[in-house]
C-alpha cells in the first residue's frame, strides 16, 4: 500500500471513529453525569498519551517543548469547553443530531477568520444559507421548538470553531506530542474539578457500566485519532484531508441509527443532507487558487 492510499484509508478510519463517538457519547450520557464522563475519558486520553510518549521520545521536537506546553494550557481550557458543552448537550438530543450539529464548526472557522480580516470566498455565504436552512430542519420541530439539547450543543461547535483556529496559528510551533498531553492533562483538571463541585458523590457503578464509551472516546477517539491526523495531515493536500473527515457527520447519523436505533424524520434527514451539503462546499477550493 503506497503512502497516499495509507494516509487516506488513515483519515477515513479517523472520520468512522469519530463518528461512532457520538454514539458512545450518548450512551455514556444515559449513565453517567456528564463531567463524570469527560473526566474519567480524559484521563484515558492521558494515560494514552504517556504510552504514545514513551514510545515516540526519540522523535519528539525538544526545541518546541516551551511553546508546546504553553500551547497546550490555553488549548486545553478552550478544549475542556469545547467537549464539556458537547457531552452536557448530547445528553438531551440524539447522536444523530449532534453530529451534524457539531459539524458547523467547519463553517465557523472561515467566517470567524473574517472578523479578523481575513479574505474568505463567496461560495461561504451559500454555505451558510445551506447550513442555517438544515438546522432548521433537523432541530425546529412542528411547533417551533427547538430542543435544549440542540442549543447546548451549538454552542459547543463554537468553542471548536476557536480550537482550530488558534490550532492553526500556533501548529508549527509545537510538538504534536507534548501539545496534546498537555491539553488533555488540562481537561482532565477541569473535569476533575467540575466533577467534584457539581457531581458528587462518585457514580461507581455508572462508571463500570460505561467503562466501553469511556475507553473508546478516551483511546481512540481523542488522543489515537488526534496524534495520528496531526500527523497524516501534513502528508495529504488539506481540501482532500478536510473533505474526508467531514464524513464524520455521515458516520456519526450512521452509528446513531445502527447502534442506537435513532430514527430521523424525512425533514431531519433533509436537514442532514444540506448541512452536509453546506459542509462539503465549504471546503471546496476556489476555481483560480484549485
Amino acid at each position: 500500500m503506497s503512502k497516499k492510499v495509507r494516509n487516506i484509508v488513515l483519515l477515513f478510519t479517523i472520520a468512522l471513529i469519530w463518528g461512532l463517538s457520538f454514539s458512545a457519547q450518548r450512551s455514556g450520557a444515559s449513565t453517567l453525569a456528564p463531567f463524570t464522563f469527560y473526566n474519567f475519558r480524559n484521563y484515558f486520553a492521558v494515560w494514552t498519551m504517556s504510552i504514545l510518549i514513551i514510545f515516540n521520545r526519540k522523535n519528539i521536537e525538544i526545541s518546541k517543548k516551551k511553546e508546546s506546553i504553553k500551547a497546550g494550557i490555553i488549548l486545553g481550557v478552550i478544549d475542556f469547553l469545547a467537549l464539556a458543552v458537547q457531552q452536557i448537550g448530547i445528553g438531551y438530543t440524539t447522536a444523530s443530531k449532534s453530529s451534524f450539529i457539531t459539524a458547523t464548526y467547519v463553517i465557523m472557522v472561515p467566517l470567524f477568520a473574517a472578523i479578523f480580516g481575513k479574505k474568505i470566498k463567496k461560495s461561504l455565504w451559500l454555505c451558510v444559507f445551506l447550513e442555517i436552512v438544515g438546522l432548521y430542519l433537523l432541530c425546529v420541530n412542528d411547533n417551533f421548538v427547538i430542543n435544549i439539547g440542540d442549543i447546548i450543543t451549538f454552542a459547543g461547535a463554537f468553542f471548536f470553531a476557536i480550537h482550530i483556529l488558534l490550532i492553526e496559528k500556533e501548529g508549527d510551533k509545537m510538538d504534536t506530542l507534548i501539545f496534546c498531553f498537555v491539553q488533555y492533562i488540562i481537561c482532565a483538571i477541569l473535569s476533575t474539578i467540575c466533577m467534584l463541585a457539581f457531581e458528587m458523590p462518585i457514580d461507581v457503578e455508572g462508571i463500570k457500566a460505561s467503562w466501553f464509551a469511556l475507553a473508546y472516546t478516551g483511546i481512540l477517539s481523542s488522543a489515537v485519532c488526534v496524534t495520528i491526523q496531526v500527523f497524516v495531515q501534513k502528508e495529504v493536500d488539506s481540501t482532500i484531508a478536510s473533505l474526508i473527515m467531514c464524513l464524520e457527520s455521515v458516520f456519526g447519523a450512521f452509528g446513531g441509527w445502527l447502534i442506537l436505533h435513532e430514527v430521523l424524520s424525512t425533514k431531519q434527514i433533509l436537514g442532514c443532507l444540506l448541512a452536509f451539503v453546506a459542509i462539503v462546499i465549504s471546503q471546496l477550493p476556489d476555481r483560480k487558487k484549485h
